[in-house]
């Protein structure tokens, strides 16, 4: 199982255990219970039980939450070494991308560490998995950005954590218009500082109260 780790033991998954930790945070994400950026008192627990329930491995939160950030921090060097291109093909036999060892050097050299995902990338079943659990970045205007410029502006980290924030209120997530609406309000800098200083439990309140007076 590996060295302990933090006074306990350290998590190993298997592939399936991915897969299946991706389909449940995917439900309690649906169930409103990732308020913030992260999962509530009640998701983690639900995330434990599952798990345990389906694997028999007792992971505390800590390991849960662990496993998150490296799946986050994958899939955005993943979708990194694939930005810009369409049509790319997936080799079963090498489990990445099927490319040339050009295409691969010149990815390399703009982002090097995607080297890592020569020998082994992330499956069509599981990027689809984990687009799910992380796709609520918008680029428009001020906050456009592509990956080969380095590391993210300032001003384009505020609009990625209030979209973030956006996305995991079920409130706006259930009304669709009412989410548009707010992902157009908060294109402003001033609007994304008024929200991000409100008080948590009041900025659903203050998005819907913008969008009655839209047409006024």
């Amino acid at each position: 199982m590996g060295k302990p780790k933090e006074g306990g033991i350290q998590a190993s998954w298997e592939s399936g255990e991915v897969m299946l930790f991706c389909d449940l945070c995917i439900k309690e994400i649906g169930l409103g219970n990732r308020p913030t950026t992260h999962f509530s008192k009640e998701g983690w627990t639900n995330l434990i039980a599952g798990f345990k329930e389906r694997t028999g491995k007792s992971y505390d939160q800590l390991q849960m939450k662990n496993k998150w950030d490296h799946l986050k921090k994958d899939w955005k060097l993943w979708k990194e070494l694939k930005h810009g291109e369409t049509g790319l093909g997936w080799d079963p036999e090498k489990r990445t991308i099927a490319a040339s060892e050009e295409w691969w050097a010149d990815k390399i050299k703009v982002v090097p560490a995607a080297k890592k995902f020569r020998s082994g990338g992330i499956s069509p079943e599981l990027e689809e998995k984990l687009d799910s659990m992380f796709s609520q970045v918008v680029a428009t205007g001020e906050a456009s950005w592509a990956p080969s410029i380095g590391s993210l502006p300032p001003d384009v980290v505020t609009v990625k954590e209030v979209v973030e924030l956006l996305s995991s209120y079920s409130e706006l997530m259930d009304n669709l218009e009412l989410y548009y609406f707010a992902l157009e309000h908060i294109r402003d800098k001033t609007t994304r500082e008024i929200f991000m200083s409100i008080p948590e439990h009041m900025r659903v309140w203050w998005i819907m109260k913008a969008y009655e007076k839209r047409d006024q």
